[in-house]
């Protein structure tokens, strides 16, 4: 069977086909159905990689460190790309390669901008009432938010997905208002959204450390609330090194 997949794949002649590259990529690593050919498979996976293959290129740099690891690695230019949404080990590729000032910012996108998991949750698209992600972490244009809302806090949501300003705060580990938000606004601290997600989870989720102390030591949250999808705050101590 897996002489044929090969044989199929590497007789239909379609270099435009990504995810047929990406495969005999494996294929050829592996030795499965063929004999082992690193130079080929290196070669096919760059092609796919080249055709804006988003596994591929997620891959192209460890897999070539790997196989090559004294060659010229074309991978490492979509390594500040994929260390966002796709590659959860490119951040440490980024850091071997020597780019820390590359690293630093990405890390501050993914735990400020992208709920600490590369998520599009905060993107333009995804919010609502033609307010945008950047708007909102601007610390006093938020409060003015809030001072001024024509509805109950617990109801005033900033996407989609039905986060409210509370759960904004914790993710984006906006301190100040975050604090105002309980001690001063008197919400409650463990306010979940429509997933069931409390702004203890967010913190932990986007590793703000801070807040998480905060919510617990002062705050009293309830760390054992669990999301629709079973996750709790413990899920995402993986983010803290101390812990």
């Amino acid at each position: 069977m897996q002489n044929f997949v090969v044989s199929s794949f590497d007789g239909s002649k379609d270099s435009s086909n990504s995810p047929e590259l990406f495969l005999l990529c494996a294929y050829y690593i592996n030795g499965y159905g063929c004999r082992s050919n690193v130079i080929e498979a290196l070669s096919q996976l760059q092609q796919a990689a080249d055709l804006v293959h988003h596994p591929s290129r997620a891959f192209l740099h460890r897999i070539w460190a790997a196989c090559q690891p004294q060659e010229d690695n074309p991978g490492k230019k979509y390594l500040e790309d994929y260390a966002k949404p796709v590659s959860r080990p490119a951040p440490e590729e980024l850091r071997k390669v020597g780019s820390k000032h590359k690293l630093d910012g990405i890390e501050r996108w993914i735990t400020d901008a992208s709920g600490g998991v590369g998520a599009d949750w905060l993107s333009t698209p995804e919010m609502l009432n033609g307010n945008t992600e950047c708007q909102w972490i601007k610390d006093e244009w938020l409060m003015d938010r809030v001072r001024s809302a024509d509805r109950p806090l617990s109801q005033l949501i900033i996407n989609k997905r039905g986060d409210t300003v509370l759960h904004f705060t914790a993710m984006c580990g906006r301190w100040n208002p975050f604090k105002s938000l309980i001690l001063e606004f008197k919400m409650n601290i463990n306010l979940q959204n429509p997933l069931g997600e409390t702004a203890l989870l967010c913190a932990c989720r986007s590793g703000h450390g801070g807040i998480v102390i905060l919510c617990l030591q002062k705050l009293q949250a309830d760390a054992s609330i669990a999301a629709k999808n079973g996750e709790t705050p413990t899920h995402w101590l993986i983010h803290f090194d101390i812990l």
